[in-house]
């Protein structure tokens, strides 16, 4: 063999034995990546599983709850008869059947069974003061959820009680407690068997499984997973991963319950994508080898053609760091402003999202109190409340404080976490609403107000109209006495025709300005139809007479500001108004609703056309009546 083959052969072997290192490595790393992976995987898994356990224990401690303050279930508990009985009996079936439960019963403080669904009259009598759940809610004094344990209530099937007090004002009289079949806790473990190929296992506080699951290892050996008392000595509050004979599994607890929940995948399983990447060097290597043995004038092209596949391995390993670091960019740059706060709800870090909203630099928030970056002040006084209290949750719209002065609103969701040294944080999640808004109110102005004035349209009206009469009949006002003025404009249609609609839009714009300007800021005026304005007032009081006197002055202070010369290119045009008043005095026409006073009102300006226009005329019982009469 000469040299020039010896080289490249040489080359092509020490090329070999640095690829097979690299593999590896790589080998090595894709298990430690693929491990990891899976481990966040479970965490998800069993993170997802414990929150959907937690909502269920809530609604069973808040159904609970709710039916310990039922009254029959307390004066069953108080004097304890046959009927009285019967009745708690009742409420208990109730109970179970609205929330799927197997039975349910009520004991006294003793834990003797006084009533029981379905009903077993041989179990009344027998005392259950020995059962997790009576032990639990007699400690505590509180909804508590009980360790499993078989009922004959479920067909001797494994359930939990859920159980609280129940007090008779500041006397404990008795327990109520509700069995929890665990059919949705199963659902919940067969549902990510079911999509993600993962084992859930749920044990009590006694390490019980109350699940049943089981796990089958690498070597095809079925595996229980269940948590001992030491392990849940050593979780103490905290979650675990571990990789143990073929599986990995990450536990965690379930807060508010005392269970765990255990996630676990087979090794064979999560390694899968690194096997095959494995598989993929072998052949690799496998084809080097054989080039090298073939021949040493192939050596030199093998050698070029590793080259190339090395810069173009290197590229691809290039864009996945790239594609992952874009991904924690994205992560860190989420959409929503996210804020962490200490316990004491001192800011501790925000992201980019928040400093582009408040347009403030990162190191301005740190240390400072996540109120400051609010702007109302009962909005400050309810995350005040909040940290305070310490409750779960708190998700509203709240107004933020802007330096540059702008209008910001954000639907903000507070929340608490527990971190893995056992301290609480706070996280604050805030979604920048600003405009959306800004499109609710133009919506609400659109849907409420005349687009062409601006003046509230015959639906506001209507509504103010309703409020007017709940204040004349309320003590909330000196009179009992509510006024429409109708205003129809006369010889505005000609104005319209002969001098176009644009011209007759500013008239109806100078109209609306003018009588705002000649009335109360706290009287009504509206826009209901092409010409037709009302003005709607609530009277101060006044006696009869007086009150009378005053209404013409209001109309004839309306007949004036209407009056007018349109200058058109066909000439002058004159513009009136014809103005009807209607009344009702509610102490005396408790039945007359708003409807009815604005065709009073609407009757008036009629009349008031039809004696001459530009007047006003006042509604007359008995003139309408005789109108009707001659119109039919």
């Amino acid at each position: 063999m000469t040299r020039p083959a010896v080289v490249p052969i040489g080359l092509a072997l020490l090329a070999v034995g640095l690829l097979g290192g690299v593999a590896g490595t790589a080998v090595q790393e894709g298990n430690t990546s693929a491990q990891a992976e899976a481990q966040v995987r479970m965490r998800s898994i069993r993170d997802s599983a414990v929150r959907a356990l937690v909502r269920q224990s809530d609604d069973y401690k808040r159904a609970v709850a709710t039916w310990a303050v039922n009254p029959a279930l307390i004066e069953g508990l108080r004097e304890p008869t046959p009927s009285s009985q019967d009745r708690a009996k009742d409420q208990l079936a109730i109970l179970a059947a609205v929330h799927g439960s197997p039975g349910a019963f009520v004991t006294d403080v003793m834990g003797s069974a006084l009533a029981v669904y379905p009903s077993r009259p041989e179990v009344i009598g027998n005392v259950y003061s020995f059962r997790d759940w009576y032990q639990g809610a007699s400690r505590t004094g509180r909804p508590y959820v009980s360790s499993g344990y078989v009922s004959i209530s479920n067909e001797n099937r494994l359930v939990v009680g859920v159980a609280t007090p129940v007090l008779d004002g500041p006397r404990r009289v008795g327990y109520v407690t509700l069995l929890w079949g665990l059919d949705s806790v199963r659902s919940v473990v067969e549902g990510s068997h079911r999509d993600d190929d993962v084992a859930i296992t749920v044990t009590d506080q006694h390490g019980q499984s109350l699940t049943g699951t089981v796990i089958v290892d690498q070597r095809g050996q079925p595996r229980q997973v269940a948590v001992s008392a030491s392990t849940k000595q050593a979780l103490a509050g905290q979650s675990v991963n571990s990789v143990s004979d073929g599986v990995i599994q990450s536990e965690g607890p379930v807060p508010g319950i005392g269970w765990t929940v255990t996630a676990a995948v087979s090794s064979s399983v999560a390694l899968a994508p690194a096997r095959s990447f494995q598989h993929q060097l072998e052949a690799v290597l496998a084809a080097a080898l054989l080039m090298v043995l073939l021949a040493a004038a192939l050596a030199g092209r093998v050698a070029h053609r590793r080259v190339v596949e090395g810069e173009a391995r290197r590229k691809a390993e290039k864009a996945v760091r790239i594609s992952e670091g874009r991904f924690r960019r994205l992560f860190d740059e989420a959409l929503y402003s996210k804020i962490l706060m200490s316990s004491d709800g001192d800011i501790i870090r925000v992201n980019d999202t928040v400093v582009r909203l408040l347009g403030r630099q990162p190191p301005w928030f740190i240390g400072k109190p996540l109120v400051a970056l609010f702007a109302d002040e009962a909005d400050r006084a309810r995350i005040l409340a909040f940290v305070q209290d310490g409750d779960d949750e708190l998700c509203t719209e709240m107004a933020l404080e802007d330096p540059g002065g702008r209008s910001l609103w954000g639907l903000v969701a507070l929340s608490w976490m527990d971190e893995v040294d056992g301290e609480r944080i706070m996280l604050a999640q805030i979604e920048d609403i600003t405009a959306r808004r800004a499109a609710e109110q133009r919506l609400t102005q659109l849907t409420l107000h005349d687009e062409l004035t601006g003046l509230p349209n015959r639906r506001l009206l209507v509504e103010r109209c309703e409020r007017a009469f709940a204040r004349a009949k309320s003590d909330r006002s000196e009179s009992s006495t509510v006024v429409a003025f109708f205003i129809d404009l006369d010889g505005f249609k000609p104005i319209n025709d002969g001098a176009g609609h644009e011209t007759g839009d500013q008239v109806l714009i100078a109209v609306a300005h003018d009588l705002q300007t000649c009335l109360r800021p706290a009287d009504t005026v509206a826009r209901v139809g092409g010409d037709e304005f009302v003005v709607l007032i609530e009277q101060d009081g006044l006696e009869q007479d007086h009150e009378l006197a005053y209404l013409r002055t209001v109309a004839n202070r309306l007949v004036s500001v209407v009056r007018r010369k349109v200058i058109t290119d066909k000439g002058s045009l004159t513009l009136t108004a014809s103005v009807g008043i209607g009344r009702v005095d509610l102490a005396c026409e408790p039945d007359v609703n708003p409807e009815q006073l604005l065709r009073r009102a609407d009757a008036a300006m009629y009349r008031a056309k039809e004696c001459g226009r530009d007047r006003h005329d006042v509604f007359d019982v008995v003139l309408h009546e005789n109108r009707l009469c001659r119109e039919r």
